[in-house]
């Protein structure tokens, strides 16, 4: 008991400040599972996104990215991502795929670390969420196949966004 009054003690503001942070700033350790009121408000997201980059809907994809993605060079970088995303579902390997052949997997969709150019293009970025979906197909060459697609985004001074890599 003794130590444990001496070590908060002694650590007492670190300690509180660190409580504070965590409380201001939410985080989740990278790998764990996604609540299910997080899924509950992201998989819809998801969804909606795979039948726009399916509906060619480049405007409606773009004003999921962050505000600074959007307007950044004039939206252009957004608008390539955006096009790349159309382009990929439009693959001949994969065929078009079905939206409802895609299932979404929760055990495999987790929260995943930012990385260095996250954090260096979205400053106030505090989490991000891989929504993983999985799906067969038959290759050129008849050989089926598993193929998954993943639906990446990020918080944000309490808003969540795409990363520019959109499914497909």
């Amino acid at each position: 008991m003794k130590l444990q009054k001496l070590c908060l003690f002694k650590l007492g503001k670190p300690i509180s400040l660190l409580l504070g942070l965590a409380a201001i700033f939410p985080m989740y350790a990278t790998g764990s599972e996604l609540p299910a009121e997080l899924i509950a408000e992201l998989k819809p997201r998801c969804d909606k996104m795979m039948q726009d980059i399916r509906d060619n809907k480049m405007d409606a994809m773009i004003k999921e990215f962050h505000p600074m993605l959007q307007t950044w060079n004039e939206g252009k970088l957004a608008k390539k991502m955006a096009m790349l995303s159309i382009n990929g579902y439009k693959n001949e390997m994969f065929g078009q795929i079905p939206l409802d052949k895609i299932v979404f997997s929760e055990q495999e969709s987790s929260f995943r670390d930012p990385s260095k150019d996250n954090i260096g293009q979205y400053p106030d970025m505090t989490n991000m969420a891989d929504l993983h979906y999985n799906f067969y197909f038959v290759r050129p060459d008849g050989r089926k196949q598993k193929g998954s697609v993943n639906c990446i985004l990020f918080e944000a001074a309490g808003k969540w966004y795409f990363e520019d890599n959109l499914p497909f």
